[in-house]
């Protein structure tokens, strides 16, 4: 399963990616007609920017566009928007909103039902928690990760957050 690993392949025009966002959104919010096909290119060019800064070790960034993401789309792109939000915001220092982001997103994902986006979810949770000294609830996270990645046999993700619970 490659769920939390799809990206745009990167482009000249990513940079401008914020921009385009912004002008869609503008566009959309203005009385203009076509507003479904605005509001998917905002969706395209917000993933664009957000990746694009992702890309650019630009991490408050990226956690922004990625939060404004997920507030524009629903199902398992939200859930993966939060979640890499959350990973921008656990990576910059932000730890309380980054553990806000990860239950988030975990929320999302249980409602969709989504058992290998739970589970990667997880995962990251349990690191962050491993990284704050909270062992034992990163214990436990982190096994819940491995139950949910071993039932959707995820082998690679289970891999991931069995070493981040190795240290």
């Amino acid at each position: 399963d490659g769920w939390g690993t799809t990206r745009c392949a990167s482009r000249p025009i990513d940079a401008l990616a914020v921009e385009l966002a912004q002008h869609a959104h503008l566009a959309r919010t203005l009385d203009a007609k076509p507003v479904a096909q605005l509001l998917q290119r905002e969706i395209l060019y917000l993933n664009r920017a957000a990746e694009h800064a992702e890309r650019s070790a630009l991490p408050g960034a990226s956690e922004t566009l990625w939060h404004e993401l997920a507030g524009l789309v629903a199902g398992a792109a939200k859930a993966e928007a939060l979640r890499r939000a959350a990973m921008q915001a656990y990576g910059s220092g932000r730890v309380q909103q980054a553990e806000v982001l990860f239950i988030e997103a975990l929320q999302a994902a249980s409602a969709l039902g989504d058992k290998s986006a739970q589970g990667v979810t997880w995962g990251n949770l349990a690191l962050l928690y491993r990284d704050t000294g909270r062992t034992d609830l990163a214990e436990e996270t982190g096994n819940r990760a491995l139950e949910v990645l071993g039932e959707v046999s995820n082998w690679r993700a289970g891999g991931e957050a069995l070493a981040n619970l190795a240290g």
